[in-house]
């Protein structure tokens, strides 16, 4: 006989478990080795047999069934067993393993929940992390290769001699212009890609791991997934895959190498022709992510973890509206104070500064050309008109430089005044998450055990982060 609460083999006659204190009348079963009461293979997720319910000692990288030390039920580990037989169907010789720490997922759960300043401030005392998922998804690896043409205008400075007619002799000026030439090239790109075969995990993968280092895959033989592993299909085609998360990143990677192939020239209406991208090789790949699953409010949230732990992302996070409103209501009136200051009217002393700087050359050519330079009766008046020009210049730039301070120390006060309330609003969060951080009391649930260690609170090397669909776009 066993106890059906903890699986503890109990002596005949007994009242009670002893390793539970379960009241055997109702806490015990027995088990009755009939293939009409219990079937040769029980498919099992919860790793204890599901005849006794005793718990299974399973083997690293079990593939078969494994039969239970005490009623000898042979038990199948669903996920184990999937993994194994879409590896073999699918060609699959490497992954990514589940290799993080409950410190390291408590530490990536605690900065997703702590990214946005509009969290409710009671969250972190009342969140609890009900679960930890292991999951495993096929992706394939891409090695690609690209090249584009690309046309655009190059300019190139030119000069030409230009003659003015000054009455008693011919002035000569070198001027300069632009001469724009249409050009062709080609820009040429590769890049090692990662994307999803499970059409489910398209944003995941693409977050996550499209740009994994392929050094960091490991054989099939020492992925070694947790046995509760939760294994995908392949129902996202290759081909489907590469064109909607491959091929926009290696289109932006082309116009990005075209743009620097011209780095160090003049250049303007760059375009891009046709392209030709291939894919060079393709591997197919096991990908491990944890999904952590909380609770705030009776509402379930959950964010996604590589297998090491290093990146996450959210799929969504618990926020405050009023907070929200709050902070979008003080944002709004700093742009509202902004826009009201009334800009300061320079037209005309900028008229008058570009009026004086062009009377200066005029006044000195004036004071160099005869008759003025034989009698100096008539020397005075291009002298004044040349004092007058360097005098208006001067008062002119210095009244306008005036009203342009004017207005930017006006702008400075309002931002100084606004940004302040802002980041006072903003720094009560700040608090709160500091002094939560500070206690080392980690969030309830699944990881109290981590409480007080420093890792579960250390997010100097958080990369979390969400690639916006505009990384891949092409049209600026």
């Amino acid at each position: 006989m066993f106890c059906s609460n903890c699986g503890s083999k109990i002596q005949n006659n007994t009242a009670f478990c002893a390793g539970c204190g379960t009241k055997i009348g109702e806490g015990a079963v027995k088990v009755q080795k009939s293939a009409t009461l219990m079937p040769e293979s029980i498919m099992v997720k919860d790793f204890r047999c599901n005849g006794c319910g005793s718990p299974l000692k399973i083997p690293k990288n079990s593939l078969k069934p494994v039969r239970c030390p005490s009623c000898k039920t042979e038990c199948v580990i669903e996920g184990l067993v999937k993994n194994a037989e879409m590896a073999a169907k699918e060609n699959i010789a490497s992954g990514f393993p589940l290799t993080s720490t409950p410190a390291i997922l408590h530490s990536r759960l605690l900065s997703c929940l702590t990214k946005s300043l509009t969290m409710p401030t009671d969250m972190l005392e009342k969140i609890e992390v009900i679960s930890e998922e292991h999951h495993c998804v096929p992706a394939f690896y891409f090695y690609c290769n690209g090249s584009a043409s690309f046309t655009y205008d190059a300019i190139n400075i030119r000069e030409h001699k230009t003659s003015h007619d000054m009455g008693d002799r011919n002035v000569t000026k070198w001027e300069e212009y632009e001469e724009a030439t249409h050009m062709s090239g080609t820009a040429n790109a590769s890049a090692e890609v990662v994307t999803s075969g499970n059409k489910a995990f398209g944003h995941h993968i693409r977050n996550l791991y499209m740009f994994l280092n392929g050094n960091k895959l490991v054989d099939f033989a020492e992925l070694d997934f947790p046995n509760d592993v939760v294994t995908h299909d392949y129902n996202f085609p290759q081909t489907a895959s590469f064109n909607e998360y491959a091929k926009p990143y290696m289109e932006k990677l082309l116009k990005e190498n075209a743009v620097k192939s011209m780095k160090n020239k003049k250049t303007r209406n760059l375009s891009l022709g046709g392209n030709r991208i291939d894919k060079d090789e393709v591997v197919r790949i096991f990908l491990g992510l944890y999904r952590i699953i909380f609770k705030y409010n009776n509402k379930e949230y959950s964010i996604w973890v590589t297998g090491d732990g290093e990146k996450a992302i959210s799929d969504e996070i618990p926020i405050d509206t009023e907070r929200q409103k709050e902070l979008n209501e003080k944002v709004n009136a700093k742009e509202q104070a902004l826009g009201s200051i009334p800009k300061q009217k320079t037209g005309l002393l900028t008229f008058g500064m570009i009026v004086s700087i062009l009377l200066i050359p005029f006044s000195f050519l004036l004071l160099i050309s005869s008759p003025y330079v034989m009698s100096p009766i008539f020397n005075f008046v291009p002298i004044v008109l040349l004092l007058l020009s360097i005098g208006g210049t001067i008062t002119f730039t210095i009244l306008r430089n005036i009203k342009y301070n004017l207005q930017k120390t006006a702008h400075n006060e309002i931002e100084v005044k606004h940004q302040k309330e802002i980041d006072e609003f903003n720094s009560k969060i700040r608090n709160v998450i500091q002094q939560f951080k500070s206690k080392k009391q980690a969030l309830r649930g699944i990881y109290a055990k981590v409480t007080g260690d420093a890792k579960a609170f250390d997010d100097s090397d958080d990369d979390d982060y969400d690639l916006d669909d505009d990384d891949f776009d092409d049209d600026d």
